[in-house]
């Protein structure tokens, strides 16, 4: 898909209408819940940090959101990690990887850089290391890459079977 998305004007454009339709052209937070103060204070929250809402700086809450679904198209899913001064990190899908031996491998299951218990639920997510080479979603050796561990990350993924670990 991604191929496709580069290369296909049709294709790139289609994804371009999906991130038109679901992002829209700006992102309105309109908290509603009983709490008037919760609904003040979370708003005026993301007024905030919306405009550096990425860890580096790099893109704002919109350019994020649009990325972020853009993305879905061509790759299939992302990894969004919340950080403690209410920014996110965001972690493309090509930075999943599977490492194929090292210490602490053999015990733990990981299917296309996500570890799961015995039934399948995502306990961690492994990131490849920048500084590292990795060969079609390996890397060589349990230390080229980081583990996270799922109760810190959304996991965004276009899911079409139930067995899935990763999006389409």
């Amino acid at each position: 898909a991604r191929e496709l998305d580069r290369n296909e004007p049709t294709i790139h454009g289609i994804f371009d209408r999906m991130t038109d339709n679901v992002a829209g052209p700006e992102f309105k937070f309109r908290p509603d819940t009983d709490d008037e103060v919760f609904n003040r204070d979370a708003a005026a929250l993301l007024a905030e940090t919306a405009p550096t809402a990425e860890h580096r700086g790099m893109f704002n809450f919109q350019e994020t959101l649009d990325t972020g679904f853009r993305s879905l198209g061509p790759d299939g899913d992302f990894l969004q990690i919340f950080l403690k001064d209410n920014r996110f990190q965001v972690i493309e899908a090509h930075d999943l990887v599977t490492p194929r031996g090292g210490k602490g491998f053999k015990d733990r299951r990981v299917v296309s850089g996500v570890e799961t218990n015995d039934s399948g639920v995502p306990t961690g997510y492994y990131v490849r290391d920048p500084a590292k080479d990795s060969q079609f979603g390996w890397t060589g050796v349990w230390t080229d890459s980081q583990r996270i561990d799922a109760a810190d990350v959304e996991h965004i993924a276009n899911r079409h079977r139930f067995t899935q670990t990763r999006g389409v």
